[in-house]
């Protein structure tokens, strides 16, 4: 029955600590023609990651890769946009700009 109710998928979540790819497909899919709720989390890296880059170690950016992936599906569907929140730690912000569409055309 979820499956078969699109309004149930219309709340959209992208963080940079959040599910696949193809979750969000998935969830885009599921949520049919509807207008989206988007919620963008941008929250400070592990600080572990960051330590061992300092230290000169090899850290994975998969996270960041899927986080790009997943903002290139979200942005495609621009147009379905109802409602955006941004949510952000201190350290973030000089780099939110680069995350929300320059053109909103409904929210």
């Amino acid at each position: 029955i979820a499956e078969s109710t699109p309004g149930l998928w219309t709340f959209i979540i992208l963080s940079n600590k959040a599910i696949s790819q193809d979750a969000m497909k998935r969830r885009l899919e599921l949520s049919g023609n509807l207008p989206l709720n988007v919620s963008m989390r941008l929250l400070r890296k592990e600080p572990d990651n960051e330590y061992m880059a300092y230290l000169g170690h090899n850290v994975s950016n998969s996270n960041d890769q899927s986080f790009c992936q997943m903002h290139a599906l979200l942005v495609d569907q621009v147009s379905r946009w109802k409602t955006l929140r941004v949510e952000a730690t201190v350290e973030v912000p000089s780099k939110i700009r680069q995350w929300i569409p320059s053109e909103l055309p409904n929210v």
